[in-house]
Parts: structure tokens; C-alpha cells; sequence
């Protein structure tokens, strides 16, 4: 039975940074729902999206050396957001590798606009400062976007403190923005819908011939330009000019929350712990789970003649979606490390012991993606899953904790990480498939192996239907069972009676 969610407006200083921290017990607000305790929120802001892109080399990482220095850039660059939470009205909700998600509660006029732009200069600044240089030849570009609308904010307070998770197209629309190729998204650019200009004449004026545009809808702008409109059109009393200055001398005071003198290697993690203070060495397989069609339901509720009814049913929804996990979670058979959630995409790192990780990798990987899709309640999920052979490190990641504020983020780096969210994110997978890398595929036994396929024009992934999984798991199972000895009790033997017994 669904809970009954009851979504509280809340006003904007609610969530204003300082009292946001103070109060978020009280912020949000929801009714019969049962442990871990879940909050939401409704409100209207801006939703704002960093992301970095690094060279294969350090994304996806196969040796111990090269994954602490992409969680070091990691690091960095959610210091240099937190430094901007402190300094401003915007909060980080999410730390997703190289994407970072702020949202800043503001009305719709040119002041918000131009708070927008000064963060991406301000970011900019300190991201080119005090992130590239740990990143080395490995750095390729950093960009921003952004888009305006109502949201609903559910956070899930769990024992990790896990994203805050946004309901909203709003929220959507910017990160699909980084899809596109730097002919429309360049390095060093800020991206935002073409209506959100209208909020401001005079910038709309000043921006023609300065921007680039695609399709009419976004606009991109070179941080140099975004840069001139603040100096532009802000005065004195708005605190944009003073914003970068604040934002380095912020930096400057905080300590890296990872400690990358020491290295763990094949340490246990407690799921319910918070702190993973040193970096630590897993072997296992990467899970990413997408749940079909849910954006598309988010933009449905939003844009309802009946939104507010609308937007309740979404949201008991996405509850229900968190309980699929959590159900795939306690009845899963291997230790699992949890990762924060990427809006209706959950994330899991399976763990398997060092000398078991070739004899696991027979079976393992397709049994994972079964398990999800049988339990997961069979909604229409595509799961990606990726570990990797010796050349990439045989399913070597490093998992550790970075410290935000008043909150905390588990992040994870290695190959199996980058290969299996780009199984998700890339290929573009059908709802009941699981996408497999191909160095994964061949090390499966031949059943499991049958039942994936090639996919047309990519040569590293495979996929598999659910019903195709499913008879390589009867087939397992047959194999299992004509293996099996049978065998029967042997009956004592007994001597017929003999003519002179008993004489």
C-alpha cells in the first residue's frame, strides 16, 4: 500500500542556506511514512549543474594510483561548491562524480539570472585554480547549465547522508544539456533555456551575437561573456562583484575530507556507516539501475491540469521506486556497498573477495542484473553492470567518503564505475535488458553468455532480456542438478534360511 505523502510548501527563506542547515528537520514535511524517514519539500528555484570531463585514463581508472587522483579531483571540485553554499543562498544536493547539482530557491526576474551567471564565473575561476592542476594532462573541460521551475525535493535521511533528490523537469533538462557535443556546448560555457533571457530586455539585447544557440531553445554562453554581464548589470549592493573574491578565501579554508596518505585494501564497509575517511580497495562489479520512463512522468505531473494531485501521485511513486531497492538490498545475498541515488537511478557496488573474483565472474554479473529485475517488484528497469578483466584490474574500485558541509557523499571511482554508467547512460538499453561490458560477457559460463547479444554498432557492450536471462538461469539450474550425484541407502543383505539351520 502506498503511503500517503503530504507535500508542504514551504516559503523561500525556508530555504535559505544558513536556516536550511538550522532547521531541516522542520523544513520538510511528510506524513506515514515508515523508516528510513523520507522529507520533502515543494518550491521554486534554480537548478544548477557543474560538470567536469576527464580523459579515460583517471575516469575509469584500472590501477590504485590513478583512481585516488580522480577521487582527489573529486574532492576539490565539491569543496569549491561547498565554499559557494557558505558564500550564497544555493545548497549542493548532489555529488555525482564529475557532476555536481546545486539549487539556488529565487523567483523568476533578472536578479536570479545574473546570480546564475556569477556563479558559473565564480566556479569557473576556482574549478581552472584548484581542480585542472590535480587532474593534469588528464583534464578535458568544464561546463555549467541551468534551468528555472518548480520542484519537489525529497530527501531520504538515511544513515549515509544520500542525495536530495529533485522532482521537477526543471531538474532534468540541464543535465540532459551535457549530452551535446562542443559545437553547441563548449568548454568554458554556461548553458540555460533561450526563455529565461526574456527575464531581463536589456540583457536579451546585449546577448544577440554573443551566444550561441541551439535549436532556438538553450542558449550558451563563454564565461568571458557571462563575465561582462555582471560587470554589466549589477550594482554595487548586489554582492556579485565580491562573490569570487569570498568563494577563494572560503576555499582556502577547508581540508581535504578524504585521507589519501593511507589506502584500505579489502576492507569490509559497514553499509550503515557514514565515514569512510580513507580511501578503500573493493573488488566487484558496478550496478546502475534506471527506472524507464520516470522523467517522462515527472514532465506528465508538472505541466497536469491537476498538478497538485498530479505531483502527490509522483512522489508516492518515486517512494515506491526507493522501496524496490531497498527490497533488491535486504534479500540480496552479497555485501553491497550503496551508492547516493542520480535522480530515479540507483547505484550499488557488489563486492566480491579478491581470490573469488574470477570463479564469481562466471555467473555473477548476469545473476546480479536477475536479482534486481525479480525483486525490483519487475518495473520497467535497465540495468548496466560492469567489473572488467586483468587489463582493466579485475574489478578493482576505490570507495570513499567526502564531507560537504553538514552533509556527507560516498563516491566510488575505477573502471567498472565509468564502464557501467556508460551502459546506462550511452547505449540506450531497453526497459527488462541489462547491459553487459563485452570483457564481462566472455567471462561468463556459456549459458549466461548465450543470452546476451550484440548491439548494433557498438562493439563493448551486450544486452540481454530479462526472459532470456531467466532461461539461462533454468539452464544453470538443470546443469546444477545433472551434476549432482544421486545416492540411494544400500540395504543390508540378509542370508536365506539354510536347510540345517536350526538343528
Amino acid at each position: 500500500m502506498n503511503p500517503t505523502v503530504i507535500i508542504k510548501n514551504s516559503a523561500r527563506d525556508l530555504l535559505d542556506s544558513k536556516l536550511f542547515r538550522q532547521e531541516r528537520k522542520t523544513a520538510f514535511a511528510v506524513e506515514s511514512i515508515t523508516p528510513p524517514s523520507v522529507n520533502i519539500t515543494a518550491t521554486t528555484g534554480i537548478h544548477f549543474y557543474a560538470k567536469i570531463s576527464l580523459r579515460l585514463d583517471l575516469e575509469a581508472a584500472d590501477r590504485d594510483a590513478a583512481t585516488r587522483s580522480y577521487l582527489q579531483v573529486v574532492d576539490q571540485f565539491a569543496r569549491v561548491a561547498d565554499a559557494l553554499t557558505e558564500e550564497s543562498a544555493a545548497e549542493l544536493l548532489e555529488v555525482q562524480g564529475e557532476v555536481l547539482h546545486l539549487y539556488l530557491p529565487c523567483e523568476a526576474n533578472e536578479q536570479s539570472l545574473l546570480t546564475a551567471l556569477a556563479y558559473s564565473v565564480a566556479l569557473h575561476e576556482e574549478i581552472e585554480k584548484r581542480v585542472k592542476p590535480l587532474a593534469g594532462d588528464s583534464w578535458k573541460s568544464v561546463r555549467f547549465a541551468f534551468d528555472f521551475g518548480q520542484t519537489i525535493l525529497v530527501d531520504t535521511e538515511r544513515n549515509i547522508d544520500d542525495s536530495i533528490i529533485s522532482l521537477a523537469p526543471a531538474a532534468n533538462r540541464p543535465a540532459k544539456e551535457f549530452a551535446n557535443d562542443s559545437s553547441t556546448f563548449p568548454n568554458s560555457s554556461v548553458r540555460f533555456p533561450t526563455a529565461i533571457l526574456q527575464w531581463s530586455p536589456t540583457i536579451l539585447r546585449y546577448a544577440k551575437g554573443r551566444s550561441i544557440s541551439h535549436n532556438g531553445q538553450w542558449v550558451s554562453l563563454p564565461i568571458d561573456v557571462a563575465a561582462t554581464f555582471i560587470r554589466l548589470f549589477t550594482t554595487a549592493e548586489s554582492n556579485l562583484y565580491e562573490l569570487q573574491e569570498k568563494l577563494a578565501t572560503a576555499i582556502r579554508s577547508k581540508q581535504a575530507s578524504i585521507n589519501f596518505s593511507q589506502l584500505r585494501i579489502n576492507e569490509s564497509i559497514d553499509p550503515s556507516s557514514s565515514k569512510i575517511s580513507s580511501p578503500t580497495r573493493l573488488r566487484g562489479w558496478s550496478l546502475r539501475a534506471d527506472l524507464d520512463g520516470f522523467s517522462r512522468g515527472v514532465e506528465a505531473a508538472f505541466s497536469s491540469p491537476n498538478r497538485d494531485e498530479a505531483c502527490r501521485k509522483l512522489t508516492e511513486d518515486f517512494l515506491e521506486v526507493m522501496e524496490d531497492a531497498s527490497h533488491f538490498d535486504s534479500l540480496c545475498p552479497w555485501q553491497l556497498v550503496q551508492l547516493a541515488w542520480a535522480g530515479d537511478c540507483a547505484s550499488r557496488l557488489v563486492v566480491s573477495q579478491p581470490k573469488d573474483y574470477e570463479a564469481d565472474g562466471k555467473e555473477r554479473p548476469a545473476s546480479i542484473a536477475l536479482r534486481w529485475h525479480n525483486k525490483a517488484q519487475n518495473k520497467r528497469w535497465l540495468t548496466s553492470i560492469a567489473g572488467g578483466d586483468t587489463e582493466e584490474g579485475n574489478g578493482r574500485m576505490l570507495v570513499a567518503t567526502i564531507t560537504v558541509g553538514w552533509r556527507t557523499f560516498r563516491i566510488a571511482g575505477g573502471w567498472p564505475i565509468k564502464r557501467a554508467k556508460q551502459g546506462e547512460q550511452d547505449i540506450g538499453g531497453k526497459p527488462l535488458e541489462t547491459v553487459l561490458h563485452s570483457r564481462d560477457v566472455v567471462r561468463l559460463d556459456a549459458h549466461w553468455a548465450d543470452a546476451f547479444k550484440p548491439i548494433m554498432g557498438i562493439s563493448n557492450f551486450k544486452r540481454a532480456s530479462k526472459a532470456a536471462l531467466d532461461k539461462a538461469a533454468n539452464q544453470a539450474d538443470d546443469q546444477a542438478m545433472a551434476n549432482t550425484i544421486e545416492c540411494h541407502p544400500r540395504m543390508p543383505y540378509i542370508a536365506r534360511p539354510r536347510p540345517y539351520y536350526g538343528r
